[in-house]
Parts: C-alpha cells; structure tokens; sequence
C-alpha cells in the first residue's frame, strides 16, 4: 500500500510544470486526481497521446528534459540498427 509520502510526492510530480495559467491549473487538478486514483489502484487510465507521440506530447506538458532524453535514446537505437547489416538474402 502506498504511504502519505510518497502520495505527496507523485501529486507533486503530477502538478509539473507549476501552473501559469488557470487552464493549466485546471489541468494540473485533473493530473494530480487521476493519478492519486491510479497509485491508489482504484483505477487504469490509458493515454493515447502521449503513447503515440510521446516526445511532442512531453514537449507539449513542457516536460523539455524528458522528451529531449527521450528523443536522444530514440536516435542512438535508430543509429545502432543503421549500422546492423542485413542478411535477408
């Protein structure tokens, strides 16, 4: 089970970036509850944005370090399976 703590801390992490606006707050409000429910185990949330375009949806919650680390593993897989040659005859 989940202690207060660390609760804390994931509603925390939801809110990231802190709100700039009262859209963004609304936002964050509707993070930090799903993700409560979710570390609770109440419930399973699926996110077909950020599992399809996953740097562009990082880069559109403002999380720039994580789609910028994101965006350089990608490349480094593309760029080691370019250099894998090809034996399919």
């Amino acid at each position: 089970m989940m202690n207060e703590v660390e609760l804390k801390k994931i509603i925390e992490l939801a809110s990231y970036p802190h709100p700039t606006s009262f859209q963004d707050e609304e936002s964050n409000k509707y993070y930090e509850r799903v993700f409560a429910e979710i570390t609770l185990n109440k419930i399973f949330k699926w996110n077909w944005a950020a599992c399809c375009w996953g740097s562009a949806w990082l880069i559109y919650r403002k999380m720039y370090l994580m789609s910028f680390v994101m965006l350089a593993i990608n490349s480094t897989i593309f760029l080691i399976l370019l250099m894998v040659p090809d034996y399919s005859g």
